[in-house]
Parts: C-alpha cells; sequence; structure tokens
C-alpha cells in the first residue's frame, strides 16, 4: 500500500512541476510590464501603488514567476509599520509580505508617499556622507545592491544599511546629523539562485 502512495505522490508532484513549467513560460512571454500588472491585481487593495516602489523586479526561472515590490531607501516614521518589500507568486497565485515595523502596536500598511519623507532621507544620507566612519555609500550614492532602512526615534534615526557584502548599523542625531553608535557586520553569505530577471 505504501509503494502506491508514494507513487501517485511522485505521478502528482512530477504533474505539478510540469503545470508549473508550462505557466512559467507563458507567464514570460507576457513581458514584464503585463506580469507587473497582473501582480498588482492579484495583490487587489486600493492602498497598494506601485508608484510608491522604486524597485520592481520580474524573477523567472524554470517553473517560478515573481513579481517582487521594493523600495531602496525605506523610511519609517514613528509609530508606523510597512509591509516592505511584497512579493507575489504568479505560478501559484499568492502574495508574501514581510513587514518594516517601527510600533508596537499599530496595523501595516503598504509603503505610501515616499515623496513626503524626501527631506528626511537626503539628511539622513548626507549625515553618512559626512561621517568617516562609514564607507558604504560609493559617490555618496544609494546603488542597485544597497538597501537603507531608517526607523524615525525621538531625537535620532535609527540606520540600517545593507550591500551584498556587509550590514553597517548607526544613529543619525535629527538635529547636528551626528553619526553615532556605528557598527559594521559581514552579511549573511546568499544562498545560490536559479531566477533569473526578466527587464
Amino acid at each position: 500500500m505504501k509503494k502506491y502512495l508514494i507513487i501517485v505522490f511522485l505521478i502528482l508532484a512530477n504533474t505539478h512541476f510540469i503545470l508549473s513549467q508550462d505557466k512559467a513560460e507563458e507567464l514570460k512571454k507576457k513581458g514584464r510590464a503585463a506580469l507587473i500588472d497582473m501582480a498588482v491585481a492579484l495583490i487587489n487593495d486600493p492602498d497598494f501603488h506601485k508608484e510608491n516602489y522604486d524597485r520592481i523586479k520580474v524573477m523567472t526561472g524554470k517553473n517560478k514567476c515573481y513579481v517582487i515590490f521594493d523600495v531602496a531607501v525605506r523610511y519609517v516614521p514613528v509609530i508606523t509599520s510597512y509591509y516592505i518589500p511584497v512579493h507575489v507568486d504568479l505560478v501559484n497565485p499568492r502574495v508574501a509580505i514581510k513587514e518594516l515595523s517601527n510600533s508596537g502596536f499599530f496595523s501595516s500598511n503598504f509603503y505610501d508617499n515616499p515623496k513626503s519623507f524626501e527631506k528626511q532621507v537626503k539628511f539622513v544620507i548626507n549625515g553618512i556622507n559626512k561621517s568617516i566612519e562609514s564607507n558604504m555609500l560609493p559617490e555618496g550614492k544609494v546603488t542597485d545592491d544597497i538597501t537603507i532602512n531608517i526607523r524615525e526615534v525621538f531625537g535620532y534615526y535609527e540606520v540600517e544599511l545593507t550591500s551584498e557584502t556587509k550590514i553597517f548599523n548607526c544613529k543619525i542625531d535629527k538635529v547636528t546629523a551626528r553619526l553615532f553608535g556605528a557598527s559594521q557586520t559581514d552579511a549573511p553569505p546568499k544562498k545560490e539562485s536559479t531566477l533569473v530577471e526578466l527587464k
């Protein structure tokens, strides 16, 4: 009996893989813009606006197709939490969200109105660039391999810069832009990925 169950399971698993592979191939043919629109439709939330995400990637593999909505510099005001990044699986239709929190008791929202945070973000980046403790921003710019989390705290900003190889943490005084409490560690090694970005 066990043998038959194992055989049935293997047949079902193989069938699912083949169907997923066919679906992934069909999805790829639609092109990047159409896949992003499909992902937005799958999220199906009036508070979600793709315009608020400056890093949108479509990642495809043999039997996979994901759309990832992310932000290079994620600013989180006091007592706020955001769903960021947002991962959408188009082969097995589902949405997976991560939470970036600056609050212990308020509900989370999708990332909204990044233009209203431009002044604070510029202030923090200038503080990082003026400091001799950080060499994380080449030419003072946020490159494609860097993500910055900025949490507003009363009196200062908590900052985490993550690159492919390093994680730099610090605090920046809200008035003087003085950087303090700095520490740097190696980023954990990334798992090998078979996914390719669809441009």
